[in-house]
């Protein structure tokens, strides 16, 4: 495959990875923000259940509970998560965020089953869709980072632009270059002073031949 196609491929596959993190990062972050506000006002702000309690007529409902507990626990938990597997590019958070929804998901199942729900069916499909919207752009996620991961390994990265890739192989270049001079300086800097130390050793071999013969003559 030509060079500069190839470029193109792997900016479009770049592109698509933003653009899904992009995705994951609000549906945590908004459906997390509307979760929470709907388990306090669906299931007990606009109910008798919360007027009852205001007065202190009586304690909180079970459900209501329930959803308020799941929830301030959930979502913020499950938004981090999924910030670390978009944006952090980590695998482990990007794996992690859809295990907390699909447990998540048999917790309000359960609760359905022991018509918990009864007083007020909305609230479980409510869930039942935020859940599921979560694990969607979660295996979304997933498949991106692993795209990311291949494209790590590609000329280019991270820009994937013809321009960049040219000046960062000048960049290199110079970087060679200097680095070959400074060794080629280093090599005769290196050689100079053995040269100077086999002149050192030549002339104290002179030295000592003629006071050999001067002192013989002496004799």
């Amino acid at each position: 495959m030509p060079f500069d196609a190839e470029i193109s491929r792997n900016a479009l596959k770049m592109k698509k990875c933003k653009k899904i993190w992009s995705y994951t990062f609000y549906v945590y972050l908004v459906g997390g923000i509307f979760m929470i506000m709907y388990s306090l006002t669906s299931m007990t702000g606009v109910s008798w259940d919360w007027l009852m309690t205001l007065t202190g007529r009586d304690s909180l409902s079970g459900v209501a509970f329930l959803m308020i507990a799941d929830y301030f626990v959930t979502a913020p938990l499950g938004f981090f998560l999924a910030f670390k597997g978009s944006y952090g590019r980590s695998d482990l958070g990007a794996m992690l965020a859809p295990v907390l929804n699909i447990a998540n998901l048999i917790f309000v199942t359960i609760l359905k089953f022991k018509h918990l729900f009864d007083i007020n069916p909305v609230a479980f499909y409510i869930s039942l869709f935020y859940s599921s919207l979560c694990i969607g752009v979660s295996v979304f996620n997933i498949r991106a980072n692993y795209v990311y991961h291949q494209l790590e390994t590609q000329r280019g990265f991270p820009h994937f632009n013809e321009r960049f890739i040219e000046r960062e192989e000048e960049q290199n270049m110079k970087e060679r270059m200097k680095e070959y001079k400074d060794t080629h300086k280093s090599n005769k800097k290196i050689i100079s002073d053995m040269d100077g130390v086999s002149l050192t050793g030549n002339n104290l071999e002179k030295y000592e031949h003629v006071h050999q013969q001067s002192t013989m003559d002496d004799i």
